[in-house]
């Protein structure tokens, strides 16, 4: 992703602050693409990208005052003077207004001309697929932040590659499960995309406060220019009184999704059963922890997500992760390993002394494609999938597009297949393979089965030889097509995925695919390379039942119990799903037991933290003879007071570690009279503790 016209891929990393991958460059020969051929891509929407869009690009009206290579150059030298002269000399292509009848997320509908006039603007051309556009949302998150209060906003304007992405709910969804805050719009034709000449993900332009493109960048890593560029429009638009620093009308999605406020999960990631298949591991990746259940759904226990996203090792009820996906349990050792995404790092859940202890990584994205160090000093990009192997830990590195190995014994992680190149190319020799966007890791037979989700195939990679081979999907005659998808069964590459995050081994050949932009499941044998849907109708939705017509919605996670059952991390769903292979059904696991997280992350507090706040009412509940109850809790407003309107009055819950499980941890206060209703269970044995409710009242 990122331009780079007239050449074919480069590597991940080209220099140190700027991304450039090869699957959705549009440029070179795409532009040209004959009718016939760009038929047989598949849909028009492939088309549309692959070859309108592009020819439109290269005719673009667009002038700003530079492009990125140009901004670099300057490093900020005579950057104000430059804006000058491009507003004196009347310079710059006016952006158009937004179609009307679009979707918009975190806002209402906005407008280029009246409510976006006057303020600095970045308008973020994303797909919520991309790897890339995901690590560009802290950058903005951050100048969000560093500008707060000033005459500046972002955009997000969603343009799919992938046909389940122009869905006005996947993509809500998104904006959820990645907690995007600034106004999105979803782009479904791709009008704005093709109105300013954009031909790759991402790609930022930034718009003056008279509604003109003053410039733009594409790829990742941009942050300090950005920054310099918006600083200095603030300064020179601030002295032509053209800016208007009123905040933007907002009502975030995650406010209003009953099924997030409501479901104990938040986005479940990856999931994996321990060897005895008795324990199930759920990375609960939008509440920030892992949580350890029976196979039947009944809570163990909680690691992390008690203070929210951060990297912080520790105890149980100390530690930090942020958005953590992919794990894998070593029995022998008694070690969960997981794949911080976010975080950008490897951590080691040592499930004897219940403590996290951070093995690879430092919590910031590195670009390092060889690896062979250790600890702190080993950066990694966005891990997504782990695998165990014999003393080691196999890695996918989604973020630079290679699969690693962690020697559990030495501590180094290093490269194990994969040049960085974004492509579907297989060969002989490691060094020489390209992977795209691998997200999904499972060993059979000494094979290492990849979910290659932006190739939408399924490959593999022998352990013992190097090789990497096609199984089933995307195009493996020309690595550069990226665009291969659908939804198809059959054999080989004449298989359609679309974006599979997910594949478990099981016995007999198999190896199961969460097909995941497709709503299914899916088996590969891998002796036949045939392909067959096991459950999902192929619409996004939830219902149980029969496993031809039941739905799903993104699923992400696949484990396999051993006797027949399959259970599955439906991700948008919010839930964990179980396949009854025997009877070709499904059900929902009851996960109710599972802690409910309060909207800053709260569930439970470890003792040292829970002080009395002074002039609180101290109140004993005999709890010592029951094993659950209720306690009821009644607010009541003074007279004559009410809610201040938009403050979010709310209440949390916290206790001494898990003496005590509560039903909810949280939630809003609206009523003048409000019944607080917590139902507890106590934990067999448990000494006397206590509980803080503590209620914000505004």
């Amino acid at each position: 992703r990122g331009s780079d016209p007239g050449r074919g891929l480069r590597p991940a990393q080209t220099r140190e602050g700027e991304t450039v991958d090869g699957d959705d460059d549009l440029n070179r020969q795409d532009a040209t693409t004959r009718p016939e051929e760009a038929s047989a891509m598949g849909t028009s929407r492939r088309r549309l990208i692959q070859a309108g869009s592009v020819t439109f690009a290269a005719a673009s009206l667009y002038l700003g005052v530079f492009r990125t290579k140009a901004y670099s150059a300057t490093k900020y030298d005579g950057l104000e003077k430059l804006i000058e002269d491009f507003e004196n000399k009347n310079r710059g292509t006016k952006v158009p207004e937004f179609p009307r009848g679009l979707t918009w997320y975190n806002s209402p509908p906005l407008s280029i001309s009246r409510d976006l006039k006057g303020k600095v603007l970045i308008l973020d051309f994303w797909t919520y697929c991309c790897i890339n556009c995901m690590h560009v949302l802290p950058e903005l998150k951050l100048l969000e932040e560093e500008f707060a209060g000033e005459a500046f906003a972002v955009v997000g304007v969603h343009s799919a590659k992938f046909d389940n992405e122009k869905d006005d709910e996947a993509i809500r969804n998104a904006v959820i499960r990645y907690d995007v805050k600034h106004p999105v719009v979803n782009d479904r034709d791709m009008t704005m995309w093709r109105a300013l000449g954009i031909n790759s993900w991402p790609s930022l332009l930034v718009i003056s406060p008279n509604g003109k493109v003053l410039g733009r960048f594409s790829g990742e890593g941009h942050y300090e220019e950005l920054k310099g560029f918006i600083k200095s429009a603030l300064s020179v638009y601030g002295q032509r009184n053209e800016l208007n620093d009123s905040p933007l009308r907002q009502s975030l999605e995650k406010d209003k999704d009953q099924k997030v406020l409501d479901s104990t999960l938040r986005y479940p990631g990856k999931i994996i059963l321990d060897k005895s298949k008795t324990q199930l591991f759920i990375s609960d990746s939008g509440n920030h922890r892992i949580i350890v259940c029976k196979s039947d759904g009944s809570f163990i226990e909680q690691i992390g997500g008690f203070s929210g996203a951060g990297l912080t090792d520790g105890s149980f009820g100390d530690v930090c992760f942020h958005s953590p996906q992919g794990l894998a349990y070593d029995d022998e050792s008694n070690v969960l390993y997981v794949a911080d995404t976010e975080n950008h790092a490897l951590r080691a859940v040592n499930m004897g002394t219940k403590t996290v202890k951070t093995v690879v990584g430092d919590g910031s994205r590195g670009m390092d494609l060889k690896g062979g160090k250790k600890g702190a000093s080993q950066k990694l990009n966005s891990p997504w999938d782990l695998c165990m192997g014999d003393k080691c830990v196999y890695i996918a590195i989604s973020g630079q597009h290679q699969i690693w190995s962690y020697d559990t014994r030495s501590g180094v992680a290093s490269v194990l297949s994969g040049n960085g190149y974004e492509r579907n190319n297989n060969t002989r020799n490691p060094s020489t393979t390209s992977w795209a966007q691998p997200s999904g890791l499972a060993l059979l037979d000494g094979v290492l089965y990849v979910a290659d989700s932006e190739s939408s195939s399924i490959r593999s990679l022998d352990i013992a030889t190097g090789e990497a081979r096609s199984e089933a999907g995307g195009d493996p005659g020309f690595a550069d097509n990226l665009f291969a998808f659908g939804d198809k069964d059959g054999v080989g590459s004449k298989v359609r995925l679309q974006h599979p995050l997910a594949v478990c081994a099981s016995g007999n050949n198999t190896v199961y695919v969460a097909d995941s932009y497709n709503h299914k499941i899916k088996a590969l044998d891998t002796n036949t390379k045939s392909v067959r849907t096991v459950a999902g109708n192929g619409n996004a939705g939830y219902s149980d039942g029969p496993l031809n017509r039941c739905s799903l919605s993104e699923p992400a996670g696949i484990a396999d119990r051993g006797d027949g059952i399959l259970l599955i991390a439906d991700t948008n769903n919010c839930i964990i799903r179980k396949v009854d292979l025997a009877s070709d059904t499904i059900s929902t696991l009851d996960t109710s037991s599972v802690p409910k997280l309060s909207e800053k992350g709260e569930a439970t507090k470890n003792a040292r933290e829970l002080k009395e706040p002074a002039g609180s009412n101290v109140i004993d509940v005999d709890m010592a003879n029951s094993g659950s109850g209720m306690v009821e809790l009644v607010l009541t407003l003074p007279d004559g007071y009410h809610y201040t309107k938009g403050a979010k009055s709310s209440y949390t819950v916290r206790t001494e570690d898990d003496k005590v499980v509560f039903n909810q941890y949280g939630g809003d206060l609206t009523r003048s009279v409000e019944k607080i209703q917590l139902k507890y269970e106590r934990n067999p044995g448990a000494s006397q503790g206590k509980a803080l409710v503590d209620c914000r009242i505004y």
